[in-house]
């Protein structure tokens, strides 16, 4: 059984890299328009915008980074794309919008992030 305290860690540093990811989307002109966005698909990390695209973010971190080829399973991206296209779906102001699947990776030694756009099509 997982640790209680390593779970509470493992949250903590979620919401801490989730806080990065957002800043540096920011600083690229996106818009956060959810946070954990919950599906019946599952969680989208960080769902944020622009005037022409809604991004789908998945934050995650690593190591060394480079060790993200295996950072999503094929099944994971699944379920990425079908949490997307019910988010769009559900709310019809982004509907003339495109959308897309991205993958920001931090570790602990470079302050940018590693930013694999696009990564379902």
């Amino acid at each position: 059984m997982p640790s209680p305290i390593l779970g509470k860690l493992s949250f903590r540093n979620g919401l801490k890299y989730e806080d990065l990811a957002i800043d540096f989307l920011k600083n690229k002109g996106l818009s956060l328009l959810f946070r954990r966005k919950r599906t019946p698909f599952g969680e989208i990390d960080l769902v944020m915008k622009n005037k022409e695209i809604v991004y789908f973010i998945e934050v995650k971190f690593r190591k060394k980074i480079y060790d993200y080829e295996n950072v999503l399973t094929n099944a994971q991206l699944a379920r990425q794309k079908e949490a997307a296209e019910w988010i769009m779906n559900e709310n019809l102001d982004l509907s003339n919008l495109n959308w897309q699947i991205d993958l920001l990776i931090f570790n602990k030694d470079d302050k940018i992030p590693l930013h694999i756009e696009n990564i379902t099509f």
